[in-house]
């Protein structure tokens, strides 16, 4: 088998005014699917079996982050599934400080309309290229859609960048 060594993979979703609850401060928010994106190695699909996916670092008051900044935490995930429709999901409250209330408020408003997430796949497996084991980390408020097309892991730009999936072994792990 062999080993590839990656960062954290990004995807971003819509978030829908509809799904505010402003009295408690809590947002419901989708952060995977099983739709296919278009990666360096050819499309990644997100395996939301129960087996696949690790909800351990959402489930345990997974961090809602300000553009993926670790210093700019303004809530907190609640609650995360994946439902059967094979989508992941979450519930996240937002805090009381003026940082958290001024981003809450742009939710509310609808200036701030998605979400994006971290994850980190742990292992693929090609079957139709679908991705193995994920788990997603963080969620994070962006102004604007995250495009996957410009996550370029570092060691892609030194030399990699012309080896294709099909070249590599039937199951990799990320680390």
């Amino acid at each position: 088998m062999e080993s590839i060594k990656t960062g954290i993979f990004r995807r971003s979703y819509e978030l829908r005014s509809d799904d505010v609850d402003q009295d408690s401060r809590e947002v419901g928010l989708s952060f995977s699917s099983e739709e296919g994106v278009e990666r360096w190695f050819g499309t990644e699909i997100l395996d939301h079996d129960p087996s696949s996916v690790r909800l351990g670092r959402l489930t345990d008051g997974g961090p809602l982050l300000v553009d993926h900044d670790p210093a700019d935490h303004v809530g907190v995930v609640e609650k995360a599934t994946v439902s059967k429709d094979r989508v992941g999901r979450a519930l996240v409250r937002f805090g009381k400080s003026s940082r958290a209330n001024e981003i809450f408020a742009d939710v509310v408003d609808g200036i701030r309309r998605h979400i994006s997430v971290g994850y980190r796949i742990h292992s693929m497996k090609q079957d139709d290229e679908a991705m193995r084991f994920f788990a997603p980390s963080i969620g994070s408020l962006m102004k604007s859609p995250w495009s996957a097309s410009r996550q370029m892991p570092r060691w892609v730009s030194e030399g990699i960048r012309n080896r294709s999936l099909k070249r590599l072994s039937k199951e990799i792990q990320f680390r």
